[in-house]
């Protein structure tokens, strides 16, 4: 895990993917929830060995890491989405050439209020299914599955074919990772 002042510069270096953790400073319950959360975001980080990195910020800069998020080229309601917190940011390139209008992005959403545990667990499958096949795009498959709709798409916050992002709420992620880890592990992902 990296813990860093800026998201600036953060570069993918032999990482595959970088995660950047998204919360609203002002808002005491995410920060609670985020000192709940940091033992689960660990071993998040350490899942994912080498396919790759999660960067949260320093507790001081977490509204300006969140800015520069928001900074970039956002389509109006991707940008509604990705205010929403917390949740992580999971993308393929260095964080300064990313535009989410060109590149591929998938955001997290971490259920909230008393729901650590469900978190941890939802955090864990997100690692396996990073890790399960790391010679496959995740970003890729993401994008087969939701095609097949199969998932209850009402239950996906937003899937736009023409763009390259995804945003998964809790329960759209369960029925995603089913999908992908359940089908080939004989197993079904909980929260």
């Amino acid at each position: 895990m990296i813990i860093t002042s800026t998201y600036l510069s953060t570069t993918r270096g032999r990482y595959r993917y970088l995660f950047f953790l998204l919360l609203k400073d002002f808002d005491q319950e995410q920060r609670e929830f985020s000192n709940a959360l940091r033992a689960s975001l660990e071993r998040f980080a350490r899942q994912l060995q080498s396919e790759g990195a999660l960067i949260r910020p320093f507790t001081g800069d977490v509204e300006a890491t969140r800015r520069q998020v928001l900074d970039k080229r956002w389509t109006r309601s991707a940008k509604q989405e990705i205010k929403s917190t917390p949740s992580l940011l999971m993308i393929n390139r260095d964080f300064d050439t990313f535009d989410p209008r060109k590149h591929p992005w998938l955001q997290i959403k971490i259920p909230l209020r008393g729901r650590e545990e469900e978190a941890g667990r939802m955090l864990e499958d997100v690692a396996r299914l990073i890790t399960s096949e790391p010679e496959e795009d995740v970003f890729r498959r993401a994008h087969r599955i939701v095609r097949r709709a199969s998932l209850d798409l009402g239950r996906i916050v937003e899937i736009r074919p023409s763009v390259f992002g995804v945003s998964l709420n809790s329960e759209g992620l369960r029925d995603f990772v089913q999908q992908v880890v359940g089908s080939r592990r004989g197993r079904s992902a909980n929260y």
